[in-house]
């Protein structure tokens, strides 16, 4: 097959999903010339989507999603592990999709926030620690 540059079309997926009984959350890191960002879907009558992102240009905003729950308030915690080469985590409140906080990484090319995980420890329903993958520090 031949085919022109100016015809070529790519297409990447890649996917990191969390699903609750009213909304699920996607990690989008493709989107937007790799910038990412998370696609939210409620589930309600009619079906509404709301794209959390903010423009940080091939940062892979989306590659780790995880859920964190805090005083009755839920928050979507993401990883981008490309952030400016050292890689950072980013903490959108749910219901109002506000960037609420952010923890960047020290190490260039550590890839920090490529894992996340939240423990809820004491089992009060608040999520207690927050563990943050960076696979090559």
């Amino acid at each position: 097959v031949h085919m022109r540059v100016d015809e070529l079309f790519l297409f990447h997926l890649f996917l990191v999903c969390i699903s609750l009984q009213e909304h699920a959350v996607t990690g989008v890191v493709g989107a937007y010339s790799w910038t990412g960002g998370l696609e939210e879907l409620s589930f309600g009558e009619p079906p509404q989507t709301q794209f959390l992102n903010i423009s940080i240009s091939e940062s892979y905003i989306g590659y780790s999603v995880a859920l964190a729950r805090f005083h009755q308030r839920t928050f979507y915690i993401t990883g981008a592990p490309r952030f400016q080469h050292v890689g950072q985590v980013l903490v959108f409140e749910s219901k109002s999709g506000r960037l609420t906080g952010n923890i960047q990484g020290q190490q260039v090319g550590s890839y920090f926030g490529a894992e996340l995980a939240s423990v809820d420890l004491n089992e009060d329903g608040d999520t207690d620690l927050l563990v943050i993958g960076a696979p090559h520090y």
